[in-house]
Formats: C-alpha cells, sequence, structure tokens
C-alpha cells in the first residue's frame, strides 16, 4: 500500500477543485487533498492545493512534494487502522462467492468519481477484510477484476487490503467496541 516517499515522480491525470489525482509510472494511483479532506491510504494532504494541471510533473522526496513553481510539505501518511470485528460465523468460502457476485453486479455502476457501487462495494471489501484478514488475497482478486475507472480501482484495491478512509475506520472500530454513539 505504501509507496516510499522518497525520490518518487506522479503525473497529474486529473484536477477537480478539492483533489488531484497523480499516477506514477506503475499507475499507482496517489490523490492530492487539502487538509479539509478526511486522511486516507491514497491521500497526500497539503495546506492548500497548487494550481497543477493534467499532465504536470511532481516530485515527492522526503515528504516534500515539488513541482514547477514550488514546493509543498506533505501530512505524515496514513493508512488506515487495521483492527478486527467479531466474526460472524460465516464460512469465507459462501461469504467470498457472494462477495465475487455483487462486484459483478454493482462494480463500475452509478454515478459519481467513483461510482456509487464501487463506494458500497469498497465498504463490503474493508468490512470483510476486517472480519478475516486472512482473505486479503481473494478480496484483492475481487477488487482487481472490478470493471470501473483507475481512480476507483485503486480505492477498491485500498479497501481489499484493509485500507478506507478515516471515517470509515472509526465506524467499523465503534462496530467492533459495540459503540452505540
Amino acid at each position: 500500500m505504501g509507496l516510499p516517499m522518497t525520490d518518487h515522480r506522479f503525473a497529474v491525470f486529473a484536477v477537480f477543485s478539492r483533489a488531484i489525482y497523480l499516477a506514477d509510472a506503475d499507475d499507482n494511483v496517489r490523490v492530492l487533498v487539502d487538509h479539509r479532506s478526511p486522511r486516507g491510504p491514497l491521500h497526500l494532504r497539503v495546506r492548500k492545493l497548487p494550481g497543477l494541471g493534467v499532465g504536470d510533473d511532481v516530485l515527492i522526496v522526503d515528504g516534500t512534494l515539488s513541482f514547477d513553481g514550488g514546493e509543498l510539505s506533505i501530512e505524515e501518511p496514513w493508512v488506515g487502522r487495521r483492527g478486527g470485528l467479531p466474526s460472524t460465523g460465516l464460512r469465507t468460502s459462501d461469504a467470498l462467492d457472494q462477495l465475487e457476485e455483487l462486484a459483478r453486479r454493482i462494480g463500475g455502476r452509478g454515478p459519481g468519481l467513483t461510482p456509487e457501487g464501487d463506494d458500497i462495494l469498497a465498504g463490503v471489501l474493508l468490512a470483510h477484510w476486517h472480519l478475516d484478514p486472512s482473505t486479503e488475497p481473494e478480496l484483492l482478486k475481487i477488487a482487481r477484476r472490478v470493471d470501473t475507472n483507475q481512480i476507483a480501482s485503486a480505492f477498491l484495491v485500498a479497501a481489499a487490503g484493509g485500507a478506507c478512509i478515516e471515517p470509515a475506520h472509526d465506524l467499523l472500530e465503534a462496530l467492533g467496541n459495540d459503540d452505540n454513539d
């Protein structure tokens, strides 16, 4: 999940008002966001987004993002807490078969930068990982087979590896602690 924070080159491939998407030569995706966005496994948080455009190159060296015309400090990367949830008693093979079918039916469907179906699927993959981390290889295969866009695919793979944005981990932690608040 983690990429080296030293001498790593990316190119901008999508720019939105609150996020700038970067990919390296191996198509590893990271998202440059400002401090208002939640922490996440793909997020590189900075105080304020720079004025980058599609095709611009950036270089990360020792936690500093360098680009034509400037440099910004990146917050310490965060990959999420990895904890467990109480077991459901489901047989893993049955649950994985059902998850495979769910991925076929909803993956890549619906509106949004990450389609709604992918957002739902990411939550299910993340929850399943937390119920049984030993299924990570199977979950990753399911996530990688979803026919969707590059951004959504990166988030699905992260979720299949047990990592998502901080609010999702907060919810799972509360559920695992039987916290009703």
